[in-house]
């Protein structure tokens, strides 16, 4: 596509905004969000930048791809200005960082109009010298970190039925059920054998890019490590060992071969001839 006909294009995707509610739909407040570039018009990004926007309470602010920048902005129904004094801190990048700032900051400053798309991607319309162009932005991953005591078992499970990858056991409260815990804890050294009683950070991704974890636990402290021998349990708490598997031998169930008296206690002695039968 030549020049000729992308400018035409823009004009006419500018004009439809500037004109037509309906072809704008701002499902989505534009604050409360942290916003990256993931494209524009004025072509590819440099590799390893990240540009980003948050508007909030009239004040823009993020990175260009090299410096933090700032400034107000107003916003009346589908329209949205921004200021064009725009703040920033002075470091040097390399010159294609600088230059695709530059070119990012202009576009700012020509911005007419603003849009979020039905799968949640924000759109600022602009105009500079050069002629019309789009931002895009997506919902940029935000992480959230909790503070929490859990319990591990002194046995792992099966992490599903018929896995053959073992998962720890866990719970919050020494009074709950265990269950499966499928992740994994940065930095916990677990030996199967002790019961633990582990601090854990817990950083929440919203937003997570590609192949990305939503969660991640790290070990803050170890606070008690128990063996597992000396915690006294009833027989249905213990860990069970797992025989039914393909080609494994049934075991076989122990024999006792002395009554105790107990036992003999219980016994009702023949007295019928039936019972002596």
């Amino acid at each position: 596509m030549n020049a000729k006909k992308t400018g035409i294009f823009l004009t006419i995707a500018l004009s439809c905004a500037l004109a037509g509610k309906a072809a704008i739909a701002n499902t989505s407040p534009l604050e409360g969000t942290r916003w990256k570039l993931r494209g524009w018009t004025a072509g590819s990004l440099v590799k390893e930048t990240e540009i980003t926007a948050a508007f909030q309470k009239n004040i823009l602010s993020g990175s260009a791809g090299c410096n933090q920048y700032n400034t107000g902005y107003q916003v009346n129904d589908d329209t949205l200005q921004i200021n064009q004094a725009i703040a920033t801190t002075k470091k040097a990048c390399p010159e294609p960082q600088m230059k695709q700032e530059n070119q990012y900051l202009a576009a700012l400053q020509g911005v007419e109009q603003f849009q979020v798309t039905a799968k949640g991607d924000l759109q600022l319309f602009y105009r500079t010298p050069e002629g019309l162009g789009i931002l895009t932005f997506t919902p940029a991953p935000t992480t959230t970190r909790t503070e929490k005591t859990i319990y591990i078992h002194s046995r792992k499970q099966p992490c599903s039925q018929g896995a053959t990858k073992d998962c720890l056991q866990m719970r919050e409260k020494p009074e709950e059920n265990w269950r499966l815990f499928p992740n994994t804890i940065e930095g916990f050294d677990y030996k199967p054998g002790f019961f633990y009683q582990i601090k854990v950070s817990v950083e929440t991704v919203s937003n997570p890019a590609t192949n990305q974890n939503s969660e991640t636990w790290k070990l803050l402290e170890v606070i008690s490590q128990t063996p597992e021998k000396e915690t006294p349990r009833a027989w249905f708490d213990r860990p069970l060992t797992n025989w039914n598997k393909v080609k494994s031998p049934i075991p076989k169930s122990p024999v006792k071969t002395v009554i105790d008296n107990q036992c003999r206690e219980q016994v009702r002695p023949a007295i019928t001839a039936n019972d002596q039968a």
